[in-house]
């Protein structure tokens, strides 16, 4: 599975919007989508010269450049992703979580994802915000991401800079 450069984008802004991708990973993400394709795109030049513009810049770049993407399979993606994240880094589910209910503020979330995410929310502030998260938060942030763990392999294409011309 290949996303289309709006899809990608649309993956690249809810990363970076939420934090779980950094300026740095798109421009790389941007320079081995240059290399690789076999359409040299505008976009995809300005988004590899865009790694000293601020994150607000960025974002709105990629909002404009992912007009017309559904937002489903860069959610699967970027969720994917989260799951990859926790599973390297146990100690950050706190963050993780908080990054991912950044994604509350998306008009098109779906709503199962939504309430999931909101009632993890609400029991992380219950708790005033502890760096780690309760066992209980845990699970269920590990029960959300388990099933995108499928979408790992088309993570790394996406990221290997293989996207549908």
């Amino acid at each position: 599975m290949k996303l289309s450069k709006q899809e990608a984008c649309c993956f690249f802004r809810l990363g970076l919007a939420t934090a779980l991708i950094d300026r740095q990973s798109l421009v790389e993400w941007a320079d081995r989508t240059l290399l690789t394709s076999q359409r040299i795109e505008p976009e995809i030049i300005e988004l590899a010269l865009c790694g000293r513009l601020p994150y607000s810049q960025i974002i709105w770049q990629l909002n404009h450049y992912q007009v017309g993407a559904e937002i489903e399979q860069p959610l699967k993606l970027l969720l994917a992703l989260a799951g990859e994240q926790l599973d390297e880094h146990p100690e950050q589910a706190a963050e993780i979580l908080q990054s991912l209910c950044l994604l509350n503020a998306e008009a098109y979330l779906p709503n199962e994802i939504r309430r999931s995410l909101q009632s993890m929310q609400k029991g992380w502030l219950a708790q005033n915000r502890p760096r780690t998260l309760p066992p209980g938060l845990n699970k269920k942030l590990v029960r959300l991401l388990k099933p995108y763990q499928v979408f790992c392999e088309p993570l790394a294409i996406l990221l290997s800079g293989q996207i549908a011309e």
